[in-house]
């Protein structure tokens, strides 16, 4: 769970300013920020996460970082969805005319209004941070014990399957949960922010909308 909140806060703090630049400034530095994530993207993330592992060795660190950079591209990319379908919009233009610097654009008035699939994104993400790191420590390089991790529960326990197979299966049943916990609250989330983005959309007049 450590490693999952890290990893999170790691892909949030490097992913979104990128998108926010991309999609503000458009232009070559649009194209060169989308390739560099284009190329994060295009490498799986479990391979990729193993070879970081490889080079920064087996740590709780490495691990976070690992499975932290794996997460940036998403971040990335709703942020630079988000900017372009804000920055035209009066509440910017007026921030601009009164001469607002473009760091106070995107952190202060663009930021704010694109918070919520941010916020959708870092749950969804937690998840797959906890799925990854699980996996990572299953085969072997991730969190190293004595450190307790349920994908190195499970890679003890699968040897006494036929002996004690509570050994692995709680641990399974639990890590299952815990991802299916976090995956419904993305999803209600999702909806309440939804369902308040249409009410808010809607103008009264005369009693009708």
């Amino acid at each position: 769970l450590v490693t999952a909140f890290g990893a999170v806060l790691i892909a949030a703090l490097v992913g979104v300013p990128i998108g926010l630049a991309a999609g503000f400034y458009g232009d070559w530095r649009d194209s060169l920020l989308m390739r560099c994530i284009d190329v994060l993207l295009a490498l799986p993330n479990i391979l990729f996460a193993m070879a970081l592992i490889a080079v920064l060795g087996r740590s709780q660190g490495a691990a976070l970082i690992a499975v932290g950079v794996a997460g940036i591209p998403g971040f990335a990319r709703i942020a630079r969805a988000q900017v372009m379908a804000l920055r035209q919009l009066d509440f910017v233009t007026a921030v601009r005319g009164f001469g607002g610097r473009p760091a106070y654009i995107m952190f202060r008035t663009i930021l704010p209004n694109a918070l919520s699939p941010l916020v959708v994104q870092a749950i969804v993400l937690a998840s797959i941070a906890i799925l990854l790191e699980a996996a990572l420590a299953f085969l072997g390089v991730g969190v190293p014990p004595p450190t307790p991790s349920w994908g190195e529960m499970l890679r003890t326990g699968k040897s006494y399957l036929y002996e004690a197979p509570s050994y692995a299966v709680l641990p399974g049943l639990v890590l299952t949960l815990t991802i299916l916990s976090f995956d419904t609250i993305g999803r209600a989330l999702t909806a309440i922010l939804d369902r308040d983005e249409t009410d808010a959309s809607g103008v009264t007049i005369g009693g009708r909308r």
